[in-house]
């Protein structure tokens, strides 16, 4: 594990060359960001820097890795094998986000007398509780986008169950939001309004046992 911890430590503290040198020659890298594949003697400053360029494009940073305890530690003579839990943590235009459930698996062969990643694969996690409720709360809602819509369509509100039907479906269009989505908000729109728009083309197969 001190190879592994060896190269988290660099990445917590975004040091690409000292990632590369807990790296053996040549190495491997395979994560969800694209092009999804780095391989070779320059695969780990290669993926860095990417992850900064996407970092820019989407407004993040200060990324920060935090393992958990290793489900997996294997070691067959000059070759290793690590499955490891992780939390990712990272600024997001400002917002605190934190991913837990992730899964990192890593390769590692001996060099000399040094353990060195030979490769390593990402799974990633999902939204703690936390972030999750403070994005809900901070992202507008498709009822509130839709109810925009109304205004800005109609120049009345709230309309009347019938022209509110046809608002919706602009919406699913406009947004190209799936039906089953906007149905999730059904509670605030009046129920003869939902009971309609369930029985029009766009929410074809949505039931009411959906909503």
């Amino acid at each position: 594990m001190a190879a592994v911890l060896r190269y988290v430590d660099a990445f917590n503290n975004g040091d690409a060359d000292a990632m590369a040198a807990a790296c053996a020659d040549p190495m491997q890298i395979l994560d969800g960001m694209s092009p999804h594949v780095w391989q070779g003697s320059t695969a780990a400053e290669d993926w860095w820097r990417d992850v900064l360029k996407e970092g820019e494009h989407l407004g993040a940073s200060g990324y920060n890795i935090a393992l958990g305890e290793p489900r997996h530690v294997d070691v067959t003579g000059d070759y290793g094998y690590v499955v490891v839990p992780a939390t990712m943590t990272f600024n997001l235009r400002g917002k605190h986000v934190k991913q837990t459930g992730s899964l990192w698996t890593v390769a590692l062969r001996k060099v000399d007398t040094e353990w060195r990643l030979t490769a390593w694969a990402w799974a990633k996690g999902t939204p703690d509780a936390e972030t999750a409720r403070a994005d809900a709360l901070q992202r507008p809602t498709h009822t509130a986008l839709a109810h925009a819509d109304c205004r800005a369509d109609a120049g009345v509100g709230p309309p009347q169950p019938l022209v509110l039907q046809d608002l919706l479906v602009t919406h699913v269009r406009r947004h190209r939001v799936e039906p089953a989505t906007l149905l999730s908000h059904a509670v605030h729109f009046p129920r003869t309004t939902v009971s309609a728009l369930c029985e029009r083309s766009v929410c074809a197969g949505i039931g009411p046992g959906n909503w």
